[in-house]
């Protein structure tokens, strides 16, 4: 979507003298104007640097905003400048694991993890700065955000940064399903985001700090990622393990069998012998937590078949 990806932009001053100037050219053309081939390629070139110029300056006066990312919302959830408070408790729960886990990720792979893990989760926490009637914007700050760097004294991005804007980006932008797969609460809580966007027909476009031209997340955009994870299991020799949490909804040892509930996903299967027993001491509507392996692989993830590891009840 953007047109500058991985560029910072320019002062707001300078952008906006640009584009003054820019507007005289227009008026004088447009006073000018001559139904020639030429004078078409001119205006059309004018136009798409002016669209440019725009786009540059939204991203400049974003830099220059006390908050480090902003997701824009539309589609059918949103109605003017409101939103259905059912969608958007899911999606900041969503948007909460992914940041967490994505972080977690980067920490793991870092060298100075045991030095830095408790400064980074810290600094990895999102707050809701504000809600913006911009169709529907909501505007997110770390918990701690020293600017111009979270990171200044590595001299690198907030970890996780590059990871979790993949997420929420375009089929443009590179995305890594190799560490999505091997990580099974990252691919538990992207699953349920690209599912959530896909039952609500939801388009969300995205602003951080490190990344200041927009890039967004379509419905078709989620399919398509679904579909792209689903190959990358089919292709793995590893089995996939998840954890969820949930309510268990039925049980039946006797034709070994379960269901349990987890953010409006139901996941049923077989039990597992070694498993059997714990269910015994567990009530129907107990809240669990469950470690799942996928067995079946189809094409649409949330008609997988699974198979129950573990389960333990979560005391309230």
């Amino acid at each position: 979507m953007s047109i500058f990806p991985n560029q910072i932009p320019r002062s707001v001053d300078i952008i906006k003298k640009q584009l003054a100037d820019l507007a005289k050219v227009i008026a004088v053309s447009d006073h000018n104007y001559r139904p020639d081939f030429a004078s078409e390629l001119f205006l059309a070139s004018i136009d798409a640097h002016e669209v440019e110029l725009k786009e540059e300056l939204k991203a400049a006066e974003w830099l220059e905003k006390n908050c480090d990312v902003e997701l824009f919302l539309s589609g059918q959830v949103v109605v003017e400048h409101s939103i259905q408070i059912d969608f958007l408790a899911q999606l900041m729960n969503i948007i909460h694991n992914l940041r967490t886990t994505t972080a977690n990720i980067a920490i793991k792979e870092s060298n100075n993890k045991t030095r830095l893990a408790k400064k980074l989760k810290n600094q990895n926490l999102l707050m809701v700065e504000r809600f913006n009637p911009s169709s529907f914007a909501i505007q997110l700050s770390y918990m701690t955000s020293p600017k111009p760097s979270l990171l200044s004294d590595l001299n690198e991005e907030r970890p996780g940064d590059s990871l979790f804007l993949s997420l929420l980006s375009d089929e443009t932008r590179t995305i890594d399903y190799k560490i999505i797969t091997s990580s099974p609460k990252l691919l538990n809580h992207y699953l349920q985001f690209l599912n959530l966007l896909i039952r609500n027909n939801v388009t969300i476009i995205t602003r951080t700090k490190a990344h200041p031209f927009p890039t967004k997340i379509t419905t078709q955009t989620a399919i398509n990622r679904i579909k792209n994870i689903d190959n990358n299991i089919i292709h793995s020799d590893k089995e996939k393990i998840i954890e969820i949490d949930g309510i268990l909804v039925m049980v039946d040892i006797k034709n070994n069998c379960f269901n349990i509930e987890s953010n409006n996903k139901f996941f049923k299967g077989q039990v597992s012998e070694k498993v059997a027993n714990e269910l015994r001491v567990v009530n129907l509507g107990s809240k669990v937590k469950a470690q799942l392996l996928v067995k079946a692989k189809t094409k649409n993830l949330e008609q997988d078949n699974y198979e129950l590891l573990s389960l333990s009840a979560i005391n309230s």
